[in-house]
């Protein structure tokens, strides 16, 4: 029969039409007195690839999304097998370049589910990522190498929205710290997810009020804010960036404005404490910043210290049980203030 080696010699220069129409002969010949080799991973993969790259130029929605579909799904079907990473990394690039997402996420969910099927990289990642652990520190690369792939998914609607569908926490852990990362803030703040809130818990406490109200969880957020106002502290390796008292009493002002947009009287009276308490707190420390403390210990160190004015000022934030039961009269109080001031050890307990 014909062999379509023999149009091609080495003076022959074809039109580039004439080219394709010999190789298409070619392929035909070798599909018919060979089939296995178009039927093997590899020829199906370069077939995708070339698919992909006719749906860059192609005008048809309805043709694009036929070539897509079709280069997907071969990429799909071997994924249980020896994908090369670049073979998976230039097909999602082109996957998401076309608007296509959702299939370059399910590519690499696909094959890192085959590559680590009993997910040593996710317990290595949660459990605190002990570098002794060679073997683990290895298949992380490898499954965090693929995932990076589909990073760029998450700056679309429909791409974010697959990732979190897939259930695969590593992989929705790794992109919400790449999008903390490329400070996409306001796309972080607005996914609803639960893994969400316990990223930004442990990622980016700061962040977490913001998280509520932006899902209109204003009690939630009025909580958190007085909590994290209350007790935030340095980081062990930055101690001089202890919280100040003012933005500690600035994070409990915006709990109490929130509070009062809901009529939440219980939070409204904590933070009008609270916020005294920072007040209080700031004179009597000598420090520029330190978790508040509750009143009871404010009490026991102004007496201790002979503070009378701040034991005053106290007193009238503390709960009328917690005066009595500790016995302390107002009025004498009053009179060592008046009669030896602050710093006076000396304690005049009768009086007329």
């Amino acid at each position: 029969g014909y062999n379509p080696l023999s149009a091609i010699g080495p003076e022959t220069k074809l039109h580039p039409y004439q080219l394709e129409a010999t190789m298409n002969l070619l392929a035909t010949e070798i599909n018919t007195d060979c089939p296995t080799i178009t039927k093997s991973a590899e020829y199906q993969i370069i077939q995708a690839k070339k698919q992909l790259e006719e749906a860059s130029f192609v005008q048809s929605p309805t043709e694009k999304k036929r070539l897509v579909h079709n280069a997907a799904e071969i990429f799909l079907s071997n994924c249980t097998r020896n994908l090369e990473f670049d073979s998976i990394n230039k097909a999602c690039t082109s996957l998401i370049r076309l608007g296509f997402d959702s299939y370059a996420v399910k590519i690499v969910e696909t094959h890192v589910r085959y590559l680590d099927e009993a997910e040593r990289a996710y317990f290595w990642y949660v459990n605190g990522c002990n570098e002794k652990e060679l073997n683990s520190i290895k298949i992380f690369d490898q499954v965090q190498s693929i995932y990076k792939c589909a990073y760029d998914a998450a700056f679309s609607d429909d791409g974010m929205k697959a990732i979190l569908e897939t259930e695969d926490q590593l992989f929705i852990l790794l992109v919400l710290q790449h999008l903390l990362h490329a400070n996409e803030i306001n796309r972080l703040l607005h996914l609803e997810h639960p893994l969400v809130l316990e990223f930004l818990t442990e990622n980016a406490p700061k962040l977490v009020a913001q998280y509520y109200i932006t899902h209109k969880r204003y009690k939630e957020a009025v909580n958190y804010l007085i909590t994290y106002a209350s007790n935030i502290n340095a980081p062990d390796d930055h101690p001089e960036s202890e919280v100040s008292f003012d933005r500690r009493a600035d994070l409990l002002q915006s709990a109490m404005n929130y509070a009062r947009k809901e009529n939440l009287i219980e939070q409204i009276e904590e933070c009008k404490i609270r916020i005294e308490c920072c007040k209080l707190q700031k004179q009597m420390s000598s420090c520029i910043g330190e978790p508040l403390k509750p009143l009871n210990e404010l009490f026991q160190y102004a007496e201790d210290h002979a503070l009378w004015s701040h034991l005053l000022r106290i007193i009238v934030l503390m709960p009328v049980d917690d005066i009595i039961q500790r016995e302390k009269d107002i009025y004498t109080v009053w009179f060592n203030f008046l009669l030896n001031g602050d710093g006076s050890q000396q304690q005049q307990t009768n009086f007329i």
